[in-house]
């Protein structure tokens, strides 16, 4: 049954149909405001005044109705927080949480422990309850408990401090700045670094341990570098920050260290290898009108060149009743120029275009191999090593002093021995088996059978009847066979 009693009074009128009226002043003073031309009972959580409802402020709550005054607001208790306005409940002031705590009554929010302490408890109603990080430890601000020092830093005080740059510490836990270690040297470290890196290549350690910087052009480094290394002479680098060196391109060469650039090979030189400091000469017979080049092109027959690095080759005066002479194919000197149409010459000797050579009307090729004009260097700073003609009108630099068809010195095209020189070629000695060239003399070792090596040991002579039949009976009277086959 519906207690008309316990109503307020302007529900009463409601509940018996009646219109709805606006409070009274007394009811205006007493704790309640009109809402569309009704009285309302102010809630709880607020007091009303002079037909206005004001909530509780923060860090407050009112738990009862009708109040019109705020000291019915009752402020929130040492250690808690609310920072809610209109609470109605103490439950919503609320304990601190661990890292802060409320030393006032009625406290919108707690107050967070420093950095450098810790709070774990809750509740905490003094700035006493934090207490300061041990040495190796450290806190940001508000926290419940205090972390150990991470690796790269050191902490004290409750403070934490990062390594300086240059610097690393790979431990935890660390109580002072001596954890600290210098990097190595051609490392580098940021400031709180827990280990140093390697100065990548192409770059190097400057010498704080805080910096790598880039290695200019001409010079190179491995990675863990303190210093750039200058390219040696035959290499270059036209970039910085690199990790190696450009050896120079055949046709090419490299005179100083710490170069950014190769230099092409003049007109009249050329050079077959990579990574060279210089260029060699054309030797006479031998010609280049281009610069950059590999190799150095034959005298053509009818020209000849008789000086090293000669770009052009000299055509051959008249010679008799010839406008012209000819000559053979790389000849060195004028008086190689003769009357005759074998070999016809040509007319001109010029190269046709860089990389290649004019014809030069050679004879037919010889039992030599064919040109290697640029298999070795032949340098005349280097004696045992000659520029010699082989038959089939090329150049071949040959070691004199080593080789079994040269051995000794360079021999004219189809010639066995030259009286002069001492030449021989080894492999042409009649009834010759095994042979060698050794320090420019030719060595047999042994002949074909019916040859014997002559008592001066350079040639293999015939073995005469008489001989046979001496040695024949010289081994009968000794009860031994002895077999001769020619």
């Amino acid at each position: 049954m519906l207690n008309l009693l316990a109503l307020p009074i302007s529900l009463l009128f409601i509940a018996h149909g009646a219109r709805a009226t606006s409070c009274s002043t007394a009811q205006l003073s007493n704790g309640y405001y009109n809402v569309n031309d009704s009285c309302i009972q102010c809630p709880a959580g607020s007091y009303c005044r002079n037909n206005e409802k004001f909530d509780c402020s923060p860090g407050t709550y009112n738990p009862d109705i009708g109040s019109s005054s705020s000291i019915t607001c009752s402020s929130c208790p040492l250690g808690t927080s609310n920072p809610k306005p209109g609470s109605s409940s103490p439950s919503d002031c609320t304990p601190c949480t661990p890292g802060s705590f409320s030393s006032s009554l009625g406290a919108m929010q707690c107050t967070s422990c420093p950095a450098g302490t810790s709070n774990p408890n809750s509740g905490s109603i003094s700035s006493s309850s934090c207490s300061t990080c041990g040495a190796g430890y450290y806190s940001d601000i508000g926290a419940g408990k205090c972390s150990v020092c991470p690796a790269g830093h050191y902490c004290s005080g409750g403070d934490k401090f990062a390594c300086p740059a240059g610097t690393f510490n790979a431990f935890t836990g660390s109580m002072n700045s001596f954890a600290c270690t210098i990097c190595p040297v051609g490392s580098v470290s940021s400031p709180g670094a827990s280990q140093c890196h390697e100065c990548p290549s192409g770059t190097f350690e400057i010498g704080d341990n805080k910096q790598c910087k880039t290695c200019s052009a001409g010079t190179f480094s491995n990675s863990g570098s303190s210093s750039c290394s200058e390219c040696t002479q035959g290499t270059y680098q036209p970039n910085p920050g690199q990790s190696h060196c450009i050896s120079a391109s055949p046709g090419h060469f490299v005179p100083s260290p710490k170069s950014t650039t190769q230099t092409a090979c003049e007109a009249g030189s050329a050079q077959p290898l990579s990574g060279q400091t210089s260029c060699d000469l054309c030797a006479p017979g031998f010609f280049q009108s281009q610069s950059g080049q590999v190799s150095c092109c034959q005298c053509c027959a009818g020209f000849y060149s008789s000086n090293f690095g000669s770009k052009t080759c000299n055509q051959c005066g008249a010679q008799g009743t010839q406008s012209r002479g000819t000559s053979q194919p790389g000849s060195t000197s004028a008086n190689a120029c003769m009357a005759g149409s074998n070999p016809q010459p040509v007319k001109t000797c010029i190269q046709p275009s860089a990389d290649a050579c004019p014809v030069v009307i050679a004879k037919a090729p010889s039992k030599r191999s064919p040109s290697q004009l640029h298999a070795d260097f032949c340098s005349i700073s280097v004696p045992r090593r000659h520029w010699c003609k082989v038959l089939n009108g090329g150049m071949e630099c040959v070691d004199t002093m080593n080789d079994l068809e040269m051995c000794g010195g360079c021999l004219e095209p189809g010639h066995l021995e030259d009286p002069t020189t001492g030449a021989r070629d080894c492999s042409a000695i009649d009834g010759v088996g095994d042979v060698r060239c050794r320090q420019g003399q030719c060595e047999i070792q042994s002949c074909h059978k019916g040859y014997e090596i002559s008592r001066d040991g350079r040639n293999c002579v015939r073995v005469k009847i008489a001989d046979i039949h001496r040695h024949l009976s010289h081994a009968s009277s000794k009860g031994r066979g002895w077999e001769v086959q020619i």
